[in-house]
């Protein structure tokens, strides 16, 4: 965003081409209007409508479309371009952080945590009644 600020369209346009996503609070780009060129608030409104994501495993961060990207099978939030980087960045972090969002960096919401605590407690029900069988 600070690129937008600045007026630094070639390397808005570049970021927006590798993925970027200009997720920031409509709020700020207001208060900053009279910084922007008209070139920088297209894109920065183009980016925003735009389907384009990067993989959340830092390692990868490959561009690839919402459609195309696997979703974590826990959260739901996080995506990823590969079985392998889910795997990956499964094991070097993102179980610690599961449910948070990495694109509007929003946390899980309460009724995300009070729904996957009874999900995960009839699972494990489920799990010890089969065991028992």
């Amino acid at each position: 965003m600070t690129a937008c600020i600045y007026n630094h369209v070639d390397t808005v346009k570049r970021l927006i081409e590798l993925g970027a996503r200009p997720d920031l609070p409509d709020s700020y780009i207001d208060d900053m209007r009279g910084n922007l060129s008209t070139e920088s608030m297209q894109l920065v409104q183009e980016a925003r409508k735009s389907k384009l994501l990067r993989c959340c495993n830092p390692k990868c961060g490959k561009p690839g479309y919402r459609k195309t990207m696997k979703l974590c099978g826990r959260c739901k939030l996080t995506r990823y371009c590969s079985r392998d980087c889910q795997i990956q960045h499964w094991s070097v972090g993102h179980k610690k952080c599961c449910g948070h969002d990495a694109y509007t960096n929003d946390g899980p919401s309460p009724f995300f945590k009070f729904f996957k605590s009874m999900a995960d407690d009839l699972i494990a029900q489920a799990c010890a009644r089969a065991k028992e069988l």
